[in-house]
Order: structure tokens, then C-alpha cells, then sequence
């Protein structure tokens, strides 16, 4: 499976619909992520990066990611959410960072994509 293809199912999955701008800021993100050693900072490198790329503002774009993760906590069942991100939540906020949702996304992406070609390789 295509990097592409994973992160549309994983959005879709998580209910975030591809009319919001934070849909097309999380995709940037997570590709600019998967390219990267590590995990680079989001405020002087990540959200810059995106906000060139798709013509914005830094703080655009950190706004849009938020509102597309606040979105998505807002609809999904609470049972959904353990489910899907177990202890990776802030118990005091009841959702995620941007930097933590964006992290858990990327290495999602990259362990489906190690499987896939583990698989591939008839191990």
C-alpha cells in the first residue's frame, strides 16, 4: 500500500473529511515527517514548511491542524478514541497535541508501510 493511500485511510478512519484545510495541512505534516530523521520542530520547521508549500501562514496552519483534531475528538466515540490512541492522550485536555497526534500518525504510516514490505519479501 502507498504512503498516500495509508494516511487517507487513517484520516477517513478518524472521521477528519477532506473539505477541512487541516486535512491538507496533517497530509503535508506527516509526508515532511516520514522524510525526516526524527521529529523536527513544529513551530520553526514543520509548520514554515506547510505553510510555504500550500501558500499560508505558519499560524494558519497550526490552527488548522487543531481544529481538524479537535474535530475529530468531538465525533468520535469515547471508546473509538481509547481505541485508536490508547494512552497517547492528555488526560487534562482530553485530546491531543498537534505534535503528538502528527507523531502518532507518522509512525503508524511508517510501521504499516515496514509490514507491507516484510511481507513482500515472503518473511
Amino acid at each position: 500500500m502507498t504512503t498516500e493511500r495509508l494516511l487517507t485511510n487513517y484520516l477517513d478512519s478518524m472521521g477528519i473529511t477532506h473539505n477541512l484545510t487541516g486535512y491538507h495541512y496533517i497530509r503535508d505534516a506527516v509526508r515532511l515527517l516520514l522524510e525526516s530523521d526524527g521529529l523536527p520542530s513544529m513551530t520553526k520547521v514543520l509548520y514554515p514548511a506547510v505553510a510555504k508549500k500550500r501558500g499560508t501562514t505558519p499560524p494558519r496552519v497550526e490552527r488548522g491542524i487543531r481544529h481538524a483534531i479537535e474535530r475529530t475528538f468531538y465525533r468520535m466515540d469515547a471508546r473509538d478514541v481509547e481505541t485508536m490512541f490508547g494512552n497517547q492522550m492528555d488526560a487534562g485536555k482530553g485530546k491531543m497535541t498537534n505534535s503528538q497526534f502528527l507523531a502518532l500518525l507518522a509512525d503508524r504510516v511508517r510501521l504499516r508501510l515496514a509490514e507491507d514490505d516484510f511481507a513482500e519479501a515472503g518473511m
